[in-house]
């Protein structure tokens, strides 16, 4: 499989210039939607290019179907009585072709159409990490939200699709995740790193949050290159990193050290998270260079170590959690955008639990790099705070932030605050 097929595959549907406004939809429009990988290419002794079959069965509805598939696919559609078929969005990466009733208004966006301005990635699997972004894009080109999505990575002429259900899954709506009314989130308020997307990375800050997100007026610019903060209270000191570092940092004056783990302990390289023990009185570094190495540091003795490998397993933000005696990290394996894999960590680095994050977390939300994710200890909960970076002047991603609340007793997370940029 291709690495473009592994990613998703569908299309950005973007309206030719000039090309009058979509009609907002009726109470008995519906959207619906299919993805596959590729088609089935054999019947019987017959090879053929690929082909998949479906029926429509939604009486009385104004259905538009939109169907992608990476590989070329010529899909049938047919539909039951009283079933309208309005419209048939043909997208994916390779050429596509529908055999559709008649009168039915058949459109061409997939890759190697020439009508096509432009293209993303709708996966197959609703647990890619590209899914949400192809949501979205599709509401803005349709007005519409999705009725229903099924997706499979291969066509199977002994399960025909049957395109006959209002699917109530919150993953499909375009403003998925919804932020949690005000009265069931706990009050908090905590510290931590304000990232702002400037046009090739961030400009980091420093200062307080509550569940509404930050606090403008208290934040503080951080040292150059400081993308993460975290406290000694007993020695009153902060500490902070960068991309491949780890500093004394002075807020009041804007300025940092760049400390010496020495040669006693691994080089350090690509950094993932800081926090600071109080129980043990030690600074905790997690990196993802080298496989992955979880590093301490005692203020009283000045000495380093390596605690415990990470195995292959990028840390994304690091907190301890003084109430349960536990570093809680985000793992996610090299290349994998989908995971949202909670790690519980114990005093010698080892991993003792890990637990998938369920909605309103979704795959993807942690990004493609663990640079934009901190954890925060505050009290009984967690703050998990996600912020995207512009990667590169010509970037076109969306760049979302995301404040969520984890309840370690429940493994259970609530979204705070969310904000679009």
């Amino acid at each position: 499989m291709t690495r473009l097929a592994c990613i998703g595959l569908a299309v950005l549907l973007v309206p030719a210039l000039g090309a009058s406004a979509p009609v907002p939809p009726g109470p008995d429009d519906e959207l619906h939607v299919v993805a596959l990988y590729q088609g089935n290419t054999k019947t019987g002794d017959m090879l053929h290019g690929g082909k998949a079959s479906l029926k429509v069965d939604r009486p009385s509805k104004n259905v538009t179907l939109v169907v992608s598939a990476y590989h070329s696919i010529t899909w049938d559609i047919t539909l039951t009585p009283k079933t309208k078929l309005e419209k048939v969005i043909l997208t994916g990466y390779e050429r596509q072709a529908a055999n559709a009733p008649g009168g039915v208004e058949v459109v061409k966006y997939y890759r190697e159409s020439r009508e096509m301005l432009d293209y993303a990635h709708f996966h197959y699997n609703i647990e890619g990490g590209r899914f949400r972004s192809s949501v979205q894009e599709l509401f803005r080109f349709t007005e519409r939200e999705i009725a229903s999505f099924q997706g499979m990575n291969t066509f199977d002429p002994k399960k025909p699709i049957v395109v006959d259900a209002h699917q109530k899954d919150e993953r499909l709506l375009s403003d998925f995740p919804k932020v949690e009314p005000a009265k069931n989130l706990p009050k908090i308020k905590f510290q931590a790193v304000r990232s702002v997307p400037d046009r090739f990375g961030a400009s980091y800050s420093f200062g307080d949050f509550t569940a509404a997100g930050p606090e403008n007026d208290s934040l503080a610019p951080l040292p150059k290159g400081i993308n993460r903060i975290a406290f000694d209270l007993t020695g009153k000191k902060y500490y902070g990193m960068d991309a491949h570092n780890v500093y004394e940092v002075d807020l009041e004056k804007a300025k940092s050290t760049k400390m010496d783990p020495g040669l006693n302990v691994p080089r350090m390289s690509w950094m993932g998270g800081i926090t600071y023990d109080t129980k043990r009185e030690r600074l905790l570094v997690a990196t993802f260079g080298g496989g992955g190495i979880l590093y301490s540091y005692t203020p009283k003795t000045g000495v380093w170590a390596a605690l415990s490998e990470l195995k292959g397993a990028v840390s994304a933000g690091m907190a301890y959690h003084p109430a349960d005696d536990t570093i809680y990290a985000f793992k996610f394996e090299l290349g994998d955008e989908r995971a949202t894999t909670l790690s519980k960590i114990n005093a010698q680095g080892a991993v003792v639990k890990t637990v998938e994050v369920g909605a309103p977390m979704f795959p993807g939300v942690i990004g493609r790099g663990p640079n934009q994710t901190q954890l925060v200890s505050m009290g009984d909960h967690i703050a998990i705070l996600i912020q995207t970076e512009r990667r590169g002047s010509e970037s076109r991603e969306k760049l979302e932030s995301f404040l969520f609340i984890l309840d370690p007793k429940t493994d259970k997370v609530k979204l705070a605050w969310k904000e679009s940029r």
